[in-house]
């Protein structure tokens, strides 16, 4: 005697997603509130030092702030390379204050030595968050 079986015609089961680990819930919350944070971060106005550079090889624009940890790259004009400077500042300096840690005073870093074939590849400008 043959055995029949039926096709199966619930829904597939899915697994449950695993818990956020702590510093990646703080990461997540930190991004998902940091528009309302961004109105406080503004009302501190204030302004790091950062370079722009161009890549004649490429013809993008990249560059990198010299107080915080941040740097673009592969941005389409000068003016795109340095709102992405700040709103990568911002992103910084929100996430900091909810980490509940000091921002870094502008300026604190010491001004770049570099060679005058390098400076003539970088732009400073400053970033105003």
């Amino acid at each position: 005697m043959m055995a029949t079986y039926k096709a199966k015609t619930s829904k597939p089961q899915l697994r449950k997603a695993k818990p956020y680990t702590l510093k990646y819930t703080r990461l997540l919350d930190c991004k998902q509130g940091a528009k309302e944070r961004r109105e406080e971060v503004k009302e501190r106005s204030v302004s790091y030092p950062a370079f722009v550079e161009y890549h004649p090889e490429t013809g993008k624009y990249g560059g990198f702030a010299l107080d915080l940890p941040i740097h673009v790259a592969g941005k389409a004009s000068f003016e795109e390379a340095k709102e992405a400077l700040e709103e990568g500042a911002r992103v910084y300096l929100a996430y900091l204050e909810a980490e509940g840690k000091p921002a870094p005073e502008p300026g604190s870093c010491p001004p770049l030595d570099l060679d005058d074939e390098i400076k003539a590849w970088l732009t400073p400008v400053l970033i105003s968050v």
